[in-house]
C-alpha cells in the first residue's frame, strides 16, 4: 500500500539554526541534496513542495523534535514562518512539535502564538517513529 502522507523531520538539538533546519526540510521534501542557500530560497523550495503535496492530495507531516530549542531561538523565525504557511489555502501539511518540556509554550512570542492553532497532546515517552506511524494510521 503506498504511503498516505509524507513525513519529514527536523531536530532542534541537531539543526544548529533556523537556516539549517530549513535546508533539512528542503532536502527531505525534494529527496535531493540541498544547497547552502539563503533562508528565502530554501523557504521557496519548501513552499513549492508543500503546494505540490496539496495538488497531489498527499498531506505532509512536519515533525519538529525538540521544539523547545526552536522556541529559544531569536525571533522564533522558523516556527513563525511554518505556522504562517499553514494559513495559506494551497498548503496541505501539519506540524507536530515534540518536546519533553511541558511548559515550552510559555516562551512563545506573541506573533507565533497568533499563528498557532494548537492542540496539545501529552503522551508518555515514545519514539517519533511510533507517533508518526500511529498518526498515519488515523488518516
Amino acid at each position: 500500500m503506498p504511503p498516505r502522507c509524507r513525513v519529514v523531520h527536523i531536530r532542534g538539538m541537531v539543526d544548529g539554526n533556523d537556516q539549517l533546519a530549513l535546508i533539512s526540510l528542503a532536502k527531505q521534501l525534494y529527496f535531493q541534496r540541498g544547497a547552502e542557500r539563503k533562508f528565502d530560497a530554501n523557504l521557496e523550495s519548501v513552499e513549492s513542495a508543500l503546494r505540490t503535496s496539496f495538488s497531489q492530495g498527499m498531506p505532509t507531516i512536519i515533525v519538529i523534535e525538540d521544539v523547545h530549542e526552536f522556541v529559544r531561538r531569536k525571533r522564533q523565525l522558523l516556527l513563525y514562518t511554518l505556522l504562517d504557511l499553514m494559513h495559506k489555502k494551497d498548503m496541505l501539511f501539519a506540524l507536530i512539535g515534540v518536546t519533553h518540556k511541558a511548559d515550552f509554550n510559555i516562551s512563545l512570542e506573541k506573533r507565533v502564538v497568533s499563528r498557532l492553532n494548537a492542540q496539545y497532546v501529552h503522551l508518555s515517552p515514545a519514539s517519533v517513529e511510533r507517533i508518526s506511524r500511529d498518526l498515519n494510521g488515523r488518516l
